[in-house]
């Protein structure tokens, strides 16, 4: 699913309280004032005409500096970018040390608003084509930005080995299963200790650290969009046990699945009313 929005809003100092990530990619396209956004433990400023990039497993927060602020938001499942090349996704998925999430650009060159104002006409669309047009202006937009902008895409300042883009794909596919990572690392002609360095220099994280996020980040969907118990998500998610599941979430999110659930639904029933 690709979703895509205009906000426009007059405001200072609104910021998202809590450190937040969704499922999907977002990229944010401010337009008018400027914003401090926070990354993990990386705090950046986005002055317009700038694009911010978050990455699926990135948690993140907003804060609106200016008075007048206006920007583009889009949110892009990663299913729907499973044909692109690596090379243009990587500004999605990967993470070595020195890549920036925030990207001046030149919007008038590359016709940016009018490129996003039509993803925001087609993800308003019902119709069966909506969702391919959608994808099509993703695809252009990312091949307009590679072209202007290459050193902004990791895998065009780093080589990347095939093994690594593919193992990457399978754990992101079976992060639910019980994975050895040493056999993994073998199923792409890749020695162990070679894998874990080479997925820590181009992706961020060490496959491990990888998989336990991809769990934790789909245990967390679950638990704010769902009814199933704190025991079937552990389940389901690829955790052996609810305590350890429990544990794990935490020590990475700060809080207990059950106190994240509640936060959820406290919302919702406010914006409710």
């Amino acid at each position: 699913m690709i979703e895509a929005s205009f906000r426009n809003n007059d405001y200072t100092g609104t910021e998202q309280k809590r450190l937040h990530f969704h499922v999907a990619y977002e990229l944010l396209f401010v337009v008018r004032g400027w914003v401090d956004v926070q990354i993990s433990d990386q705090c950046r400023r986005a002055t317009a005409p700038s694009l911010v990039f978050f990455g699926n497993l990135e948690e993140h927060r907003v804060k609106a500096v200016s008075s007048d602020y206006a920007r583009y938001v889009l949110t892009i499942a990663p299913e729907q970018l499973r044909g692109i090349s690596p090379t243009l996704l990587s500004i999605f998925n990967s993470r070595p040390a020195d890549f920036h999430h925030v990207l001046s650009v030149d919007s008038c060159s590359m016709r940016l608003p009018e490129l996003f104002d039509a993803l925001v006409r087609e993800s308003g669309l019902e119709d069966s084509c909506a969702q391919f047009c959608a994808e099509s202006l993703v695809h252009l937009l990312l091949a307009g930005l590679y072209r202007r902008y290459p050193e902004a895409f990791p895998a065009e300042r780093c080589i990347y080995p095939k093994g690594i883009i593919e193992a990457q794909r399978f754990l992101d596919e079976h992060f639910q299963e019980n994975l050895s990572m040493d056999e993994v690392a073998r199923m792409f002609f890749l020695s162990p200790g070679y894998f874990r360095h080479l997925f820590v220099r181009l992706i961020g994280f060490s496959p491990k650290q990888y998989v336990m996020r991809n769990r934790l980040a789909r245990a967390r969907e679950l638990l704010e969009n769902t009814t199933m118990s704190v025991s079937q998500i552990a389940e389901q998610v690829g955790f052996s046990d609810a305590s350890n599941f429990i544990r794990s979430f935490k020590a990475h999110y700060g809080a207990t699945p059950s106190s994240i659930r509640k936060e959820k639904s406290e919302k919702a029933v406010f914006t409710y009313f």
